[in-house]
């Protein structure tokens, strides 16, 4: 079995991890993913050592640290790290057919790269805003959440936030 390690930058792989670890920390302010670093190195294409580093330089911040061989993640500090990055950002409001809402929302809250999720009343049952380093991959993280429940959803509204 042959491996390939691409070269990526630094500030790519960090936020490329923050977002990996923010995707499986849950919805817990401290969570215990169960990801090794040679996995993350694989899911992100790079070498254990250079996830290494980030982990490193995200302790130093106060984003994670480490309990008897486990990553502790305060979701708070690594968003606040990930946020210096991420530069897109917009909202999906979706009227959902009659089903389970809170089935939709779990499904959309666990893909990558949306930060908050929450039911309405009114004209629409959800929002759910996505964050990405830029435009483009902005647009392929929403399509891929609204993907998710497109069986359950009876209209979509896209609200992109202005850029500061």
């Amino acid at each position: 079995m042959s491996s390939h390690v691409l070269l990526v930058e630094p500030e790519d792989l960090r936020r490329r991890l923050a977002g990996v670890l923010l995707q499986y920390a849950g919805t817990e302010k401290a969570s215990r993913p169960r990801l090794s670093q040679r996995e993350m190195a694989m899911m992100l294409g790079t070498s254990r050592e250079m996830v290494n580093g980030c982990l490193e330089s995200f302790q130093a911040e106060g984003a994670i640290r480490f309990e008897r061989h486990r990553m502790i993640i305060n979701k708070k500090a690594l968003e606040g790290t990930a946020m210096d990055i991420m530069k897109a950002k917009a909202y999906a409001l979706l009227r959902v057919k009659n089903t389970d809402l809170e089935q939709a929302a779990a499904i959309v809250e666990r893909q990558p790269g949306v930060m908050m999720i929450d039911q309405l009343e009114g004209f629409a049952d959800l929002i759910f805003a996505v964050q990405a380093p830029d435009r483009e991959s902005l647009a392929r993280l929403m399509e891929q959440a609204i993907a998710t429940v497109e069986d359950f959803t009876e209209e979509v509204e896209l609200l992109p936030a202005r850029t500061r």
